[in-house]
């Protein structure tokens, strides 16, 4: 369910990680978690390869790509330059404030301090490194430390901050670098873009006329990863965190006047040092290209991080099933009655026995509306809705028949307050007697409520993850649903693993933020895996939303690759990218989601999102929720689809889809579809590519790319095959073409770089598979 909607504000608080949550099939409220962090970060000392021949009046340190200037008097950044293009980045007077410290006043407004209030300012050259040092902000005895240089290992510039606290309030946040670009990059802004780490990803068209306040998530939580880029056909800025160990942070950009400025702001723990570094770099580097260069840059620092240190396809802790091709298809127990009469519940095993039918494919079937009371009611679960035998015998059925089960937990939710047909249940007294003492605390020091009984996660409390309760209500509810021939449990509303930071002193943990939550909950997350594992060898544990951090503890996430036009991709000028599948879909694996279409309606943007999921990588899956939906009546343009995905997934070619790595690609030419997504908060009609494309390969340089035409038409597609190696190289191909949900199969040749010509027939997919020329592939 969508968690935190995209904040609008001028000021990144603390207060402001309190997301409120967007809408979708009974949507489920607010989700968004830090990071546990297993691993602590060893100082990193930065030094510079090289010092630019600066102006007289100031100091400069540049990386192969990129230069930093900074003024010998007041400490400003006054130029941030590509050295490749020359182009400037800073907007004019950009760099002048180059922080923002925020000092928590109980029982005030937090104070916030940057540079342009410091006294006795002192700007050196300390080895090959820029150093600013303040002594102080006016009477303020605050002093900072920015070290600006370019990181040993990557090459890349890097800057870190230290705050030399010596008033009498702890400091809450420190937002750094604060620079600000210009809102334009050229002259026309069309093919401007900002790319944000946004759950799978997204882009901003235009920002300048798109972008308006403030569009931000948590990491961990709603911020997948730790990559911000802003670039257009000249160019790229990008920054990012090499935070290894999940600490608090909030990632995004912000419109400032007629500026642009990302937006990186850390949140330390509120404990009693006077000096606090911080424990990562910030990165600022210039790049040529698109998203994908800026996420390639990413990834080399990824992949050396301990949530890649084992591949998929090396992750034997992952049963086989849930590499099978499988359609997940969220379903309710509770809803419309079968139109021909019969309980609902009872009549679910046939009607997912007909999808397995219409699909060929085994089906994993997200029993929603699941819970005792309601909809996500949390969390007295039990005895769920219809009893405990009417589901332990749905899921004995669907076994049988060769069929999954999934049920989702509301997080650590704790339901106060909620309106259901009229009443209001309350689990006040419960929550009193049992779970108060240990739920999150709010700045003010009291115990948070949170959202309103009318919404679709009703009133609630967060139980706090570093607590004993966090604990024993998950593993006993994982427990209980393993009990009821449940095969995976879903913990959701936690999106990403983001939850609000909590201030309690009795809990065990530092108040405020750092990395105590992203830690507490990855120790929760190996719990309950290792739990349902010793039960059921086969149990799966998955997470909402992508997260790196906690790949190593997770079999799964529930993606929304397919989710254009509504949360978390909603917005004038906001467009999906697959940025987390860019950078990790060889170490995690993902499904559809909960809210792909499935129904009677012909509009092309059904299938479309359909289409999404399959060059995304993802197991495909699709929802009718509380609708009674029939397989056969299921508009066939969207069966079309579904069964080819499901069939090309068959092929050995399959198995490169779901475990390679992503590659750079370029758009197929074809001409774009004019869409209009269903359910999109705004019923704007958008252009994409008729033809869906994407590209992926294992170490051994097996590689498979994937197409599917959803023009009217048939068409004749060259698909790329690009150079991987020496030009030239020759290429084994086998060619797979889904049609009807049968697929053709055929093998050729080829030298690179070159394009390979495929027919396909409107919602056809063809995969072309190859290897290198010689190495026979075990089948």
């Amino acid at each position: 369910m969508p968690p935190e909607a995209p904040r609008v504000k001028a000021r990144a608080l603390d207060s402001n990680l309190q997301m409120a949550h967007g809408e979708r099939q009974p949507t489920r409220g607010g989700r968004g978690c830090p990071h546990p962090a297993r691993f602590l970060l060893l100082p990193l000392l930065l030094f510079v390869a090289g010092s630019g021949p600066a102006r007289a009046d100031t100091f400069a340190v540049h990386s192969e790509r990129t230069e930093i200037a900074i003024d010998r008097e007041s400490g400003a950044v006054v130029s941030l330059k590509d050295r490749q293009t020359e182009r400037e980045w800073l907007a004019p007077g950009g760099g002048g404030r180059l922080y923002a410290i925020t000092l928590r006043r109980p029982g005030q407004e937090p104070l916030t301090v940057d540079l342009t209030q410091a006294t006795a300012v002192k700007v050196r050259r300390v080895l090959e490194s820029v150093q600013i040092q303040v002594e102080a902000h006016g009477d303020l005895p605050l002093g900072v430390r920015v070290n600006l240089a370019v990181d040993p290992q990557w090459g890349l510039l890097a800057g870190r901050i230290t705050v030399k606290n010596k008033t009498n309030f702890a400091v809450q946040a420190v937002r750094f670098p604060l620079l600000t670009f210009p809102a334009r990059l050229g002259p026309d802004a069309d093919d401007d873009r900002l790319l944000l780490p946004y759950c799978d990803g997204l882009e901003i068209h235009n920002p300048e006329a798109n972008l308006t306040g403030e569009r931000a998530g948590q990491y961990p939580g709603a911020a997948s990863l730790q990559l911000l880029a802003f670039y257009d056909g000249g160019g790229g800025l990008l920054s990012a965190t090499f935070d290894r160990d999940g600490h608090r942070k909030l990632l995004g950009a912000e419109r400032a006047g007629e500026a642009l400025a990302p937006l990186i702001t850390h949140y330390p723990a509120l404990d009693a040092r006077a000096e606090w570094t911080l424990p990562y770099p910030v990165i600022l580097e210039a790049f040529s290209g698109d998203w994908q260069a800026a996420a390639t840059r990413y990834r080399a620092w990824a992949e050396r991080q301990p949530w890649c240190r084992t591949p998929l396809r090396k992750r034997k802790e992952i049963p086989a099933w849930a590499f099978q091709p499988a359609f997940y298809y969220a379903v309710s127990l509770r809803g419309q009655a079968p139109p021909d009469g019969g309980d609902r519940v009872e009549r679910l095993a046939e009607q997912i026995a007909a999808y397995r039918e219409t699909l060929g494919a085994p089906v994993v079937a997200m029993l929603m509306s699941w819970e005792k009371h309601d909809t996500w009611v949390t969390p007295d679960y039990f005895p769920p809705y219809g009893g405990e035998a009417g589901l332990r015998a749905l899921t004995a059925r669907l076994r049988q028949e060769g069929n999954r089960s999934l049920v989702f937990l509301s997080g650590l939710k704790w339901t106060l307050r909620k309106q259901i047909d009229g009443e209001q249940f309350s689990g006040e007294e419960s929550y009193r007697e049992r779970a108060e003492a240990w739920a999150i605390v709010g700045d003010d020091g009291q115990p948070q409520r949170l959202g309103q009984p009318e919404d679709d996660v009703g009133e609630h409390a967060q139980i706090c993850p570093a607590t004993p309760l966090a604990g024993e209500l998950l593993s006993e509810a994982v427990r209980r649903c393993q009990e009821l021939g449940i095969d995976c449990v879903q913990v959701d509303q936690i999106v990403g693993g983001g939850l609000p930071p909590c201030y309690s002193t009795t809990h065990g943990h530092p108040p405020g933020g750092g990395n105590w939550s992203a830690r507490a909950l990855y120790a929760l997350f190996k719990r309950l895996r290792q739990e349902g594992r010793q039960r059921n060898p086969d149990f799966l544990l998955l997470m909402e939303e992508p997260g790196e951090f906690f790949i190593p503890v997770l079999d799964a996430y529930h993606a929304r690759d397919y989710a254009e036009g509504r949360w978390p991709r909603e917005g004038a000028g906001v467009r999906g990218v697959p940025l987390f599948t860019f950078v990790y879909h060889d170490y995690c694996l993902g499904y559809g989601g909960d809210s792909a279409p499935l129904n009677t309606s012909p509009e092309r943007a059904n299938p479309y999102q359909h289409a999404l999921n399959l060059v995304s990588g993802k197991l495909p899956a699709g929802a009718v929720w509380r609708r009674w939906q029939p397989a056969a009546e299921v508009h066939g343009d969207q069966v079309a689809l579904l069964r080819n995905a499901l069939a090309l997934l068959n092929t050995p070619a399959g198995e490169v889809l779901l475990k390679g790595r992503m590659l750079p690609t370029e758009p197929l030419r074809a001409a774009p579809l004019l869409l209009r997504f269903p359910g999109a908060a705004a019923a704007e009609e958008r252009s994409y590519p008729a033809l869906p494309f994407a590209c992926y390969a294992l170490p051994d340089g097996h590689t498979v790319r994937v197409v599917a035409n959803l023009g009217s038409e048939r068409q004749r597609v060259e698909v790329p095959i690009a150079a991987t190696g020496v030009p030239g190289q020759r290429l084994s191909l086998t060619i797979y073409v889904a049609e009807g949900g049968e697929v053709s199969r055929r093998t050729d040749s080829t030298f690179t770089p070159s394009s390979y010509p495929v027919l396909l027939s409107p919602l056809s997919a063809a995969i072309v598979e190859s290897t290198p020329a010689g190495i026979e592939l075990v089948r």
